[in-house]
């Protein structure tokens, strides 16, 4: 079995498992050491260092050394929403919840890889849960949803959804250049949530930002007709306060 390894992954591996478990506050480790751990030559270990950062799973940082990367730091976010989880657990219930106290329907969605990934959807009185590794064709702009995931981001996550997606275009104001896009980016920002009027002007969507570790966010629309600016206001306090709740839990 163990003649049909294939070295240069296992080596590889070697490297996450000490950059992972030994450098707990990821200060990172110098080149010299990491070669002393693995007993690997340095110049052998640097090509394949330098691998590792083009793929993401480790960064080099201002002092020259290595350290775990968003990669790795996104395997272990994805395994906090793992059905098993009690992190899960929370959000599954948050979201019927909510979805029961405000009538309508809500959804649960999560950055990942520089997309928006759908983890709960909920109509009153009825969960389903989404297959979460499976990601969305559509546009992450065109969705209130991705318009916070984007707009909460830290520059690491917007640059993935940039790489992706490009420019919002038709799908969010017309944004077409980076000053438009950090403009409407701290719109967002500042108001703490986005709203829309979407569906040839019959339905109101409104998304809040689900900040910490797990970059998510809820969502919810409903019938224009049936909500009104007093509506949509409960609506928008009642979102925001699940999102905190889930927030605490993270912490």
């Amino acid at each position: 079995m163990a003649e049909n390894l294939i070295l240069s992954i296992k080596k590889a591996l070697h490297i996450i498992d000490i950059l992972v478990f030994e450098d707990f506050e990821n200060k990172g480790i110098a080149l010299s050491k990491l070669a002393k751990k693995t007993g690997q030559r340095t110049n052998t270990l640097h090509n394949i260092l330098k691998t590792m950062v083009a793929c993401g799973y480790v960064v080099q940082n201002e002092e020259g050394k290595y350290a775990s990367g968003k990669k790795c730091k996104d395997i272990g976010r994805i395994n906090k929403i793992s059905p098993q989880s009690n992190f899960n657990k929370l959000i599954t219930k948050s979201v019927l919840e909510l979805s029961q106290k405000l009538g309508e329907a809500v959804l649960f969605t999560i950055l990942i890889n520089g997309n928006r990934v759908p983890i709960i959807f909920s109509e009153p009185d009825q969960l389903i849960k989404v297959d979460y590794t499976s990601l969305e064709n559509e546009n992450i702009y065109m969705k209130d949803t991705g318009r916070v995931l984007t707009s909460f981001a830290d520059q690491a996550n917007l640059s993935m959804i940039i790489d992706n997606w490009g420019m919002p275009g038709d799908n969010w104001n017309g944004i077409n250049d980076m000053p438009a896009l950090s403009g409407n980016i701290e719109a967002v920002r500042s108001k703490g949530y986005s709203l829309s009027i979407v569906a040839d002007g019959t339905l109101v969507s409104i998304a809040v930002p689900v900040c910490g570790d797990l970059p998510g966010a809820i969502g919810c629309y409903a019938p224009l007709f049936r909500c009104d600016k007093e509506k949509q206001q409960f609506m928008l306090t009642q979102m925001q306060a699940a999102a905190r709740l889930i927030e605490n839990f993270e912490n």
